[in-house]
């Protein structure tokens, strides 16, 4: 039969976005090159700022994702990786209830990307980009991340990397 009609929209954001969560009504939470903020499309130039992103940093805001209790994990890009290799970039999470922005990874790396959540959700994969490895950890809604375990390894002569 017909497929059904499938409606879409876009917006001009002010600023680069490195992800977004959908919300209740219309506004997103988004992860912006300045912080995070609430962006309301309906007035596309107004960001109501949640909170500074790694003040000091020559980082963004990356990959994010949203655990089953409405807390956004967000990790990080370091705008210059390529060139100074740094491991400056963190993975934080924003609290739902309290919007807190807590650290939750004790180490720091490159480029966020992968960030996944078991179907369970005690377990969320991560991935640095340049290092080609996902890892999976448990997960608390409360508390840093722990038992790093390799998930998987993208060999080295395969060309990109997990994003």
């Amino acid at each position: 039969g017909p497929s059904p009609r499938r409606s879409h929209k876009s917006w001009p954001l002010p600023e680069v976005a490195g992800s977004f969560a959908f919300t209740k009504g219309e506004k997103f939470l988004m992860g912006f090159a300045s912080g995070l903020s609430w962006w309301d499309p309906e007035k596309p130039n107004e960001l109501v700022k949640i909170c500074d992103y790694e003040p000091g940093l020559n980082t963004r805001p990356n990959d994010g994702k949203c655990d089953r209790q409405g807390n956004f994990v967000i990790g990080s890009y370091n705008n210059n990786h390529r060139e100074d290799k740094l491991n400056i970039a963190g993975l934080w999470r924003l609290g739902a209830k309290d919007l807190s922005l807590q650290e939750i990874l004790d180490y720091r790396f490159r480029c966020s990307n992968t960030i996944a959540f078991s179907p369970s959700g005690d377990e969320v994969y991560f991935c640095d980009t340049p290092t080609k490895a996902i890892y999976k950890f448990k997960y608390s809604p409360t508390g840093a991340l722990t038992d790093k375990t390799l998930f998987y390894q993208m060999p080295d002569e395969e060309p990109g990397g997990p994003d």
